[in-house]
């Protein structure tokens, strides 16, 4: 295994259990599997538990992956996957109904008994707890951690998020954001922080040696409330020979989409590189939701890692950023501006190569390489 380089100066690996949100077989790949992949790259024990599946969602779920998430945990069915061991806990009732309370707590306290002997002791020697997502704080309790760095992704500005995310301010040692609205979105001052932003697969992404050749517009991601029809539906009308494929789960588009506007639904993680380089442009079309003002979009860099240009719209945290083949936009009229604009720096250089080598910056080993210097400064501290 490759030398760590960042572990503390006893020569020990750090001992890391992130709790997140997304388990590992789920269509969506997170930052906190990337994080967690290249932190055992390096050398330290990493255990990743995402959200637990209560009897209650089960029920009152149709989806098979619910009832395959229960069935496996019931079971002690634990996964491993490049080096990281998965665990997706089982609750009576979801976390996010019960957070930071005394039911909260206890459920979390019995879940370890469906655990295995062997990953239970695992996940009460870590030396960090990283609470990506706040509803799952309560398992701090029975985990006991050394210490807590609070990993917010988003702003929770009210709700059960809000009310984690105080129950995990208050245990967090330290805190790394992924953007710096989302650190000063926090309700309470924090001692030591870091914005570390989301990064990119690199090598999954680019290939310096394609030639790019795609055409029209892409947006790979959620479809949901944060996502914008109307620039969309604006898009495809002022280019209405450009395809505009859309890729992710939906309910399906509002009525009145042009006939170029395509859904082709969610797409796995291995296929998503085939599909960027058939593209020319990659889209961030936000809405005026206010949990879009501090995210910081995956997609962004794997666009550019991909060889796209960019197309986004410009919210407060992005527009911190200045890379090579990427067009903010504002307003509706700054819109159609910036769509021709895109296009014609498209029809100039076919590639937008400069992104690429932009991106391989901001690849998921470098991130990992900073948020294990950052814990080994910690560790230090605490000696």
């Amino acid at each position: 295994m490759m030398s760590l380089g960042l572990e503390s100066d006893r020569g020990r690996r750090l001992r890391l259990v992130f709790l997140s949100h997304t388990p590992a077989n789920s269509p969506f790949v997170v930052g906190s599997h990337h994080l967690s992949r290249e932190l055992a790259a390096l050398g330290h024990d990493v255990l990743h538990m995402s959200t637990a599946t209560s009897l209650w969602h089960v029920l009152t779920s149709r989806s098979p992956q619910s009832r395959l998430a229960l069935r496996n945990g019931l079971r002690g069915h634990w996964g491993t996957a490049q080096g990281v061991r998965h665990v997706v806990p089982t609750v009576l009732i979801p976390p996010r109904l019960v957070v930071g309370t005394r039911l909260g707590r206890l459920q979390a306290r019995l879940s370890f008994l469906f655990v295995p002997r062997r990953i239970r002791s695992a996940l009460r020697e870590a030396d960090f707890v990283l609470v990506d997502q706040p509803t799952m704080v309560d398992f701090l309790n029975p985990l006991r951690p050394q210490k807590v760095i609070y990993r917010p992704t988003d702003a929770h500005p009210r709700g059960a998020g809000r009310k984690g995310e105080l129950v995990a301010l208050q245990a967090a040692d330290a805190v790394i954001a992924t953007g710096r609205v989302v650190l000063d979105s926090l309700p309470k001052e924090v001692g030591r922080s870091l914005v570390i932003q989301n990064g990119v697969d690199y090598r999954h992404f680019a290939n310096p040696d394609v030639n790019q050749s795609g055409r029209g517009f892409i947006y790979v991601g959620a479809l949901d409330r944060r996502f914008d029809w109307g620039f969309v539906r604006l898009l495809a009308q002022r280019f209405p020979d450009e395809p505009v494929v859309l890729a992710g789960p939906s309910s399906g588009p509002p009525q009145d989409m042009p006939s170029n506007v395509r859904l082709v639904g969610s797409v796995s993680y291995a296929e998503l590189p085939a599909l960027l380089k058939k593209a020319a442009v990659g889209l961030l079309p936000f809405s005026t939701h206010p949990s879009n003002d501090g995210r910081s979009p995956m997609k962004y860099y794997e666009y550019l890692a991909s060889g796209l240009f960019i197309l986004a719209t410009k919210t407060p945290e992005l527009a911190r950023r200045e890379d090579p083949g990427v067009k903010f936009y504002s307003t509706p009229d700054d819109a159609s501006f910036r769509m021709a604009e895109v296009l014609l720096e498209k029809a100039r250089i076919s590639r937008n190569s400069e992104g690429v080598v932009r991106a391989s910056d901001s690849s998921w080993q470098a991130k990992a390489v900073q948020v294990g210097s950052f814990l080994r400064e910690i560790d230090r501290g605490s000696e």
